[in-house]
């Protein structure tokens, strides 16, 4: 084979192999894409906005249910502290080298616990929330929209599989907030070092 023809074989290889990266990274990127979830955004107000709203409460029941809320939100902030201590003190098991099935079955235990007696005083909140109602009619529509109004509750949110989607600048968003307003830095703080310790 003389150079020229040796050439024109070198850059058609090449020019193959391009178009194949092209179309393989372009796959990738639909793919990834069709895969990603939008993020779930509740409606402004939460889920008493939304239950005093859709439920049409008059003055009477709206009072009932904003001194049922503030109760409900106070038990609630000291569990989810006592439900944060309990994971902090599971995943402080990592820095032990050897950890043994039952300490790890009784750090479970104790984090499995406090999920259900969060679960449980979220369902005593809405079942008191419940027989506010003043007739037939609002139970059934309480009936329909007491799922819709759960998303909306800190901590009931529905839960993904696998880690949430990348953003636009390469980086995971932070978890949901409950409600303690500590939010992780931004990326460019992150990256320069100027956030102020935890």
């Amino acid at each position: 084979m003389n150079t020229i023809t040796k050439s024109r074989v070198l850059s058609t290889v090449i020019i193959l192999l391009l178009i194949a990266n092209i179309a393989t990274l372009a796959f990738f990127w639909l793919k990834k894409r069709q895969n990603e979830l939008p993020p779930y955004h509740p409606p402004i107000g939460g889920p008493y906005a939304f239950i005093v709203k859709e439920l049409a409460m008059d003055s009477t029941q709206i009072l009932a249910y904003a001194e049922l809320r503030n109760e409900h939100q106070k038990s609630m902030d000291s569990l989810r502290e006592e439900t944060r201590a309990a994971k902090d003190a599971l995943f402080n098991l990592l820095q032990q080298p050897n950890v043994s099935d039952s300490i790890l079955q009784q750090a479970l235990h104790v984090v499995g616990e406090k999920e259900v007696s969060f679960d449980k005083r979220v369902f005593l909140h809405f079942q008191k929330v419940r027989t506010l109602c003043k007739n037939e009619e609002q139970r059934k529509k309480f009936d329909t929209i007491i799922k819709e109004a759960l998303r909306m509750t800190p901590g009931m949110q529905p839960r993904r599989d696998g880690p949430p989607p990348m953003g636009k600048d390469g980086h995971r968003p932070p978890p949901p907030s409950d409600g303690d307003d500590q939010r992780p830095p931004p990326p460019e703080d992150r990256e320069q070092g100027n956030h102020p310790p935890r």
